[in-house]
C-alpha cells in the first residue's frame, strides 16, 4: 500500500468514526424524546388507570418514567459502546488510556450534572412551585436546557445541535407560566403539555438532524 492509499484508508476510518458518532448522538436524542413522550402518556392516564385497578396514580407515574428512562439509557449506551469499541480498534494502543480517561470524565460530568439538575427541579422547585404548575413546568424547561448545556460543555466534540436544543428550551420556558395565567382552569395540564411537547419536539429534531449529518458524512458531503 502506497502513501496515497494509506491516507485514503485513514480518511475512510475517520469518516466512519464521525458517522458512528453522529448516529450514536441521534439515537440518544430520539430515545430520550420517545421516552419523555411515553412516560408523559403514562402520567396523563395514570389517574384513570389507578382508579380502574384500585391503586394510587403515583406508583403508576413512577413506573412509567422508570421503564421509559431505562429503555432510553439502554438504547443510548449501546450506540456509544459500539462507537467506542470501533474507535479503540482503530487507534494506536498508546492513545487508548487517554481516550478512556476522557470518556469516563465526560460521562461523570454529564451524569453528575443531570442528577444535580433533576434533583434541584424535583425537590427544590417541586416544593416551591408544587401548587403553581405554570412555574413548575417553566422551571422544568430551564432545567432540561441546562442539562443540555452540561452535555455541550463536557469533554469531547461539541455539536451545535446540543446547544440549539438548550437555547430553544430556555427560550420556550416562559410559555407554561404564561399559559397557566391565560388558562387558570386547565388544572395544570396545559403547562405540562406544552413543556413536554417542547422537549419531545426539540429532542426529535436534534436526533433526526444528527442522523442526517451522519448520512452526509458517509456520502462525503460533510467532513
Amino acid at each position: 500500500m502506497d502513501v496515497e492509499e494509506l491516507l485514503r484508508a485513514l480518511d475512510r476510518v475517520e469518516r466512519y468514526i464521525r458517522y458512528m458518532n453522529m448516529r450514536a448522538a441521534g439515537t440518544t436524542y430520539i430515545a430520550w424524546g420517545l421516552a419523555v413522550a411515553g412516560a408523559s402518556l403514562g402520567s396523563f392516564f395514570a389517574p384513570a388507570i389507578g382508579k380502574a385497578v384500585g391503586i394510587p396514580a403515583g406508583p403508576i407515574i413512577g413506573l412509567s418514567w422508570l421503564i421509559a428512562m431505562t429503555i432510553a439509557i439502554v438504547m443510548s449506551t449501546r450506540g456509544m459502546a459500539r462507537l467506542r469499541a470501533f474507535v479503540l480498534a482503530h487507534r494506536p494502543r498508546e492513545e487508548h488510556e487517554e481516550l478512556v480517561r476522557t470518556w469516563r470524565r465526560a460521562g461523570m460530568i454529564i451524569a453528575i450534572g443531570w442528577l444535580s439538575i433533576l434533583s434541584l427541579w424535583g425537590f427544590l422547585f417541586g416544593a416551591l412551585f408544587g401548587e403553581r404548575p405554570g412555574l413548575l413546568w417553566s422551571s422544568y424547561l430551564i432545567c432540561v436546557g441546562f442539562g443540555n448545556i452540561v452535555i455541550y460543555l463536557a469533554p469531547g466534540e461539541r455539536e451545535r445541535e446540543v446547544l440549539y436544543v438548550a437555547i430553544s428550551l430556555m427560550a420556550a420556558s416562559p410559555i407554561p407560566a404564561l399559559l397557566a395565567i391565560a388558562l387558570p382552569g386547565s388544572a395544570g395540564w396545559a403547562p405540562f403539555f406544552v413543556a413536554i411537547v417542547a422537549v419531545i419536539a426539540s429532542y426529535l429534531w436534534a436526533g433526526l438532524r444528527f442522523y442526517g449529518r451522519a448520512e452526509a458524512i458517509l456520502a462525503g458531503r460533510e467532513g
